[in-house]
């Protein structure tokens, strides 16, 4: 819309320290993932500041391990 560009961050307020930096986070690694490396997977859970767990899954573990993921979402939940 032609015209808004002017006013914008006239009066606002900063917003405050975002949500996600104090909500818990989970990660459950595929350790024969083949399209994200484990490397790779721990330090976006480091990053993040995830409580982790890895399984013995490929990159599908929802697929492979149900079970298990399951079991992953479940333990968050409490």
């Amino acid at each position: 819309m032609p015209g808004l560009d002017r006013d914008r961050g006239q009066g606002l307020e900063p917003s405050g320290a975002p949500a996600w930096a104090s909500t818990p986070s989970w990660y459950l690694g595929s350790a024969r993932d083949q399209a994200i490396p484990s490397a790779a997977q721990r330090f976006m859970a480091d990053r993040m500041h995830a409580r982790t767990r890895e399984i013995d899954a490929s990159h599908a573990s929802l697929v492979s391990k149900p079970g298990e993921v399951a079991d992953s979402v479940r333990a968050a939940a409490r």
